[in-house]
């Protein structure tokens, strides 16, 4: 029993360390994905006549 609960602890570490870097991972995508559209907006104000076709553009996505 012992040696059952040394292997099951290497489990759940193991998986800790997966949810851990899945949780980096997604942080990291989803702060790429607000910097991409902050620049996109910024673009849009740049080319006024473009703006009201780039946002209507935006909601389908």
């Amino acid at each position: 029993t012992f040696q059952q609960n040394k292997e099951a602890q290497k489990t759940v570490s193991k998986n800790e360390k997966e949810l851990e870097k899945n949780k980096t991972d997604k942080e990291y995508k989803i702060k790429e994905k607000k910097d991409k559209k902050e620049k996109s907006h910024h673009d849009n104000r740049g080319n006024k006549h473009h703006e009201n076709k780039s946002h209507s553009n935006n909601k389908k996505h």
